[in-house]
């Protein structure tokens, strides 16, 4: 008894413990996954045109704020975080997601990390690790590309580092805590909301702890914090870049809904003419109303635990963001925190500074809720899990240890149930359409009809979405002929920075019957054309 008491303990036995959480993770992450979306294939063209031109598919050399792509301005970020493996193993689909699996592996790390900071204990730490680890939301986000993710590790890793200086007093962590922020700011929209507040609070905590102003030997980091923040900084002064950055949130936020408006000239029109009648019925009492209808649409537990929202490439819809048991712990977490905040207040209140600043960008825009612009909030959850551990571990004490063999069990038979779903289900079903699984087989047989009729145009219906981004993507086309294509030819091929034509190749995007003597690809999707086929006109 003592000796395997002694191996429990041990520091092999929780180094073999993590290695086995790790490697957990990532069989979770890897194997047969969907096909690139369209926002993945425009990441890993343009990713491509940079890694072998220095410029953008459109010819702009080295965007350093965003890249026009479909026209909706994409950060930066993960373009140069993809460009290098791109450069290093060529353009394949499993390295445009590279990237955010290995964001995914490293939030695991990244939460483990901040929980040891906090709490000093490594088995509380492992804990987080395992649950991030096989968090349905974190395992889908990771297998396929998304900014959010990389953006999501970014910020964590600026946290944790802030944290180290605040908690350890390890000053030059800060600089590279700042640094991850401004990287996560570069990566995804939301960020550029989130990331600026919750640094400014980390700022101010730290400045005040350790009362900086006292002393000078803080200054070689400041200066160079500062620095950091005006180099970042500098290149969104540009005008251009300003109406960029902006012209997402225009594309999404409420504030562009026009219906709420003519629900507010409706309100007026019936209410009576006093001071009341007229705030009553400003616009922004009803955008107030959407702003918190939004907000508790994050806290629904039919999104929760149940099937998540309704876009599959977010979710599987077997399980919301957690499994239902996760439900059980958030519930005595918040019993937990209720006894700590008066001991914690500052750390209680940068939690929930976090939460509150983390969900705003999802609760300005449509639809709600939304995982990827909300999901750098889905770590305080997961802690508020840890939190729930803590608090039925001291109501259950000896019955404990019996409580949580029970919990793994359960949490076994989740991750099972989720990828026996996953691989004989949603695979199947949420391909088509959801993924544009059809695009690389009519690509593929594109081929076979060019070698068939070398001569004549080819007219791809848009039916599916962005079809010369596939086309560009699946074929290799070498940048340098696309950017010479958007330099030389008129602009009526664009539409919304979409290719509608490539005269190269003697190909035609769009949506209108072609000609005779011409090849013509359309799909199911397509009401005038009714089956997936090719077939020459004449």
């Amino acid at each position: 008894m003592n000796k395997l008491k002694k191996l429990i303990t041990s520091t092999k036995f929780f180094f073999a413990l993590c290695v086995l959480v790790f490697l957990l993770a990532l069989g979770l992450r890897l194997g047969p996954s969907t096909a690139l979306y369209w926002e993945e294939v425009a990441l890993g063209y343009d990713a491509y045109s940079i890694s072998t031109t220095l410029r953008d598919h459109h010819g702009n050399f080295l965007p350093t704020v965003s890249f026009v792509s479909f026209g909706d301005y994409k950060p930066s970020g993960y373009f140069y975080a993809l460009a290098p493996l791109i450069a290093i193993f060529g353009p394949h689909d499993f390295i445009v997601r590279l990237p955010s699996l290995l964001a995914g592996l490293a939030i695991i790390c990244l939460c483990a990390r901040l929980i040891y900071i906090l709490s000093r204990n490594k088995w509380l730490a492992l804990l987080t690790a395992f649950l991030v680890a096989i968090n349905p939301a974190f395992i889908q986000l990771s297998r396929a590309a998304w900014e959010t993710n990389l953006a999501t590790a970014f910020l964590l890793g600026g946290i944790v580092l802030w944290l180290k200086a605040i908690y350890l007093k390890k000053n030059w962590s800060l600089v590279f805590g700042t640094l991850c922020l401004l990287l996560s700011f570069y990566t995804y929209h939301s960020m550029r909301f989130v990331a600026p507040l919750l640094g400014l609070y980390l700022f101010i905590w730290w400045f005040i702890k350790h009362k900086v102003w006292q002393s000078k030997q803080t200054w070689p980091q400041i200066g160079a914090l500062l620095a950091l923040i005006v180099l970042f900084l500098t290149p969104f002064l540009f005008a251009n870049q300003l109406s960029n950055l902006t012209h997402r949130l225009n594309d999404t936020s409420i504030f562009m809904d026009i219906s709420l408006i003519e629900a507010s000239n409706a309100c007026h029109a019936s209410a009576s003419k006093t001071i009341i009648g007229y705030l009553s019925c400003h616009r922004f009492v009803f955008y107030g109303q959407k702003i918190i209808s939004h907000a508790l649409a994050h806290f629904d537990p039919q999104y929760l635990f149940i099937s998540g929202e309704g876009n599959r490439r977010h979710s599987i819809g077997m399980f919301g963001v957690f499994y239902p048991l996760d439900a059980l712990f958030m519930l005595g977490g918040i019993f937990f925190c209720a006894t700590k905040i008066k001991k914690h207040k500052v750390l209680s209140g940068f939690f929930l500074f976090w939460l509150l600043v983390g969900l705003f960008p999802a609760t300005i825009s449509y639809p709600s809720p939304h995982l990827l612009r909300s999901l750098n909030t889905v770590p305080l959850l997961i802690f508020l899990v840890i939190a729930g551990f803590s608090w039925w571990q001291q109501r259950l004490r000896k019955y404990f240890k019996i409580f949580l063999s029970c919990c793994l069990v359960f949490y076994a038979l989740f991750v099972w149930a989720h990828q026996i779903y996953y691989y004989t289900t949603y695979l199947v079903d949420a391909n088509y359409p959801w993924w544009q699984a059809d695009y690389p087989y009519a690509l593929n047989n594109i081929r076979l009809a060019r070698e068939q009729y070398p001569d004549l145009p080819i007219y791809f219906t848009r039916s599916l979405g962005r079809p010369a981004m596939y086309y560009f993507w699946y074929n290799r086309i070498d940048p340098r002929q696309v950017q010479l294509v958007e330099k030389t030819t008129s602009a009526n091929i664009f539409d919304q920075a979409e290719f509608t034509a490539f005269p190269p190749d003697n190909i035609y995007f769009t949506n209108e019957l072609p000609p005779a003597n011409a090849i013509l690809v359309s799909f199911q999707e397509d009401s005038h054309w009714l089956e997936t086929t090719i077939y020459h006109v004449d």
